[in-house]
């Protein structure tokens, strides 16, 4: 069920309106998404439309964890990333 929702919002990131990078990786067992946009606009346009938007929906049921989201003038890493998600993620 998680595949049939990640796939989808993967693609949908992927041509986005505004995503400038879109990565996955699997990280001590736990899938994680990286992303970055031209604007907060354009992630939130994102992030509550189509498969996205139908995903957040049924997240409970087939998903637990963290989320974060920052403004960087670089893009970090995933290794970066990874350290803020896990000292800033709120569950969600």
């Amino acid at each position: 069920m998680f595949l049939r929702h990640a796939v989808p919002c993967k693609i949908q990131a992927e041509s986005a309106d505004g995503v400038l990078f879109v990565g996955v990786k699997k990280i001590k067992g736990i899938q994680h998404t990286l992303t970055a946009w031209e604007s907060e606009a354009h992630m939130r346009k994102y992030l509550y439309s189509g498969a996205h938007m139908r995903a957040l929906k049924v997240f409970r049921k087939i998903a637990t964890g963290k989320t974060f989201g920052f403004v960087s003038k670089t893009l970090p890493t995933f290794d970066q990333a990874h350290e803020i998600w896990k000292e800033q993620g709120r569950e969600y």
